[in-house]
């Protein structure tokens, strides 16, 4: 819960400690390409965004897995696997979710605790506009920012789709032709594939790091609630047909 949250990042405050979370992109290399090939301008203006993540429940949860408790989890596809995507884009561009707007319903998914289906419209603090989808009970994690100049489309994290209004060269991704709309195929960035020994981006090994230098945590657990707060208002939104301010 929020308040359980909230709770966290006192406690660690009021002791003195570093409290941090694992986001399991963050491990991903070609985000930080992609957040540079946004930093410098080369899909443009940001004007929307489009976290999706979804999975079919019936390929692989059970009776007795954890992901049958509403109680244990807080909610279904969107908090379980939604905020992840939404986590990402959000730091992409530099720009938290301050509105929302949703719908979510569980109509397909019987050993899924919470919603297999929740769409939300965000608004996000500098005027860029998004869209979440959470689904389990149809398939695909895709990830898109869209600008003036051009978009980035990162697909199963291992697929790139990408025009931009200028070359760009990077570790992984190459681009040479502006305007141009290019595939490009990363097999090896599997989420149960990338390197953790010779992974510089390795979540786990950064926060120990951060612990035994004494700096601020990759991803503090302040991002956390965060995200828990857009995460319930969503859900609100969805019980109440409105548009809810995240901190409102």
């Amino acid at each position: 819960s929020v308040a359980e949250a909230e709770q966290i990042v006192e406690t660690a405050h009021r002791n003195g400690k570093l409290s941090g979370m694992y986001m399991s992109f963050f491990d991903n290399p070609l985000f930080y390409e992609i957040k540079d090939i946004i930093g410098r301008g080369l899909i443009g203006e940001v004007s929307n965004v489009r976290a999706r993540a979804a999975a079919n429940s019936a390929d692989f949860v059970k009776p007795g897995n954890w992901r049958n408790s509403l109680e244990k989890t807080g909610g279904g596809a969107l908090i379980q696997m939604a905020i992840h995507p939404l986590n990402m884009v959000q730091w992409l561009v530099d720009q938290p979710v301050e509105k929302v707007m949703a719908f979510s319903h569980n109509r397909r998914s019987p050993l899924i605790g919470g919603d297999d289906v929740t769409v939300a419209s965000c608004y996000l603090s500098g005027g860029i506009l998004g869209s979440v989808e959470a689904s389990y009970c149809s398939y695909q994690f895709t990830l898109s920012v869209y600008g003036t100049k051009g978009f980035i489309t990162v697909t199963e994290n291992t697929r790139v789709e990408i025009v931009l209004g200028d070359a760009y060269e990077g570790t992984y991704i190459q681009y040479k032709e502006p305007r141009k709309i290019v595939h490009l195929e990363f097999p090896q960035l599997t989420m149960t594939s990338i390197g953790v020994d010779d992974n510089p981006y390795d979540q786990h090994a950064a926060f120990v790091r951060a612990v035994q230098r004494g700096e601020p945590a990759p991803i503090p657990a302040e991002i956390g609630l965060r995200d828990l707060k857009i995460v319930q208002a969503i859900y609100r939104s969805a019980r109440e047909q409105t548009i809810v301010e995240v901190n409102g």
